[in-house]
């Protein structure tokens, strides 16, 4: 089967719930984020950022447990119209690689 095509009805079941309310954002869970980062699939990711947008008129959204190399390969890939959901702790739980990458500085 079709991943992006199963992740699109995925995505549909999930938002029968919200049928007449203003969504602003459509999140995809992290398990599936960071399957299809692992994957580098690009064009999936696409596809479906695409689809959220045109079907909800929703920003597309990510969670994950890996901020920093989402974060990189949105930039890679010239996504910038997104919402990243992540863990961000002292402790570092459920954030991977480790605190110190999830530590941006400007300039």
């Amino acid at each position: 089967m079709d991943v992006v095509r199963m992740m699109k009805m995925l995505i549909d079941t999930d938002m029968e719930m919200f049928d007449g309310l203003n969504i602003k954002v459509v999140f995809l869970q992290n398990i599936v984020t960071d399957l299809l980062l692992g994957l580098d699939c690009k064009g999936a990711i696409r596809r479906i950022l695409r689809a959220c947008a045109q079907k909800y008129g929703a920003m597309p959204g990510f969670i994950t447990q890996n901020m920093p190399f989402l974060r990189n390969k949105l930039v890679e890939w010239g996504i910038t119209e997104v919402v990243i959901c992540s863990s961000i702790n002292k402790i570092g739980y459920l954030m991977s690689p480790c605190v110190a990458a999830y530590e941006w500085r400007s300039g």
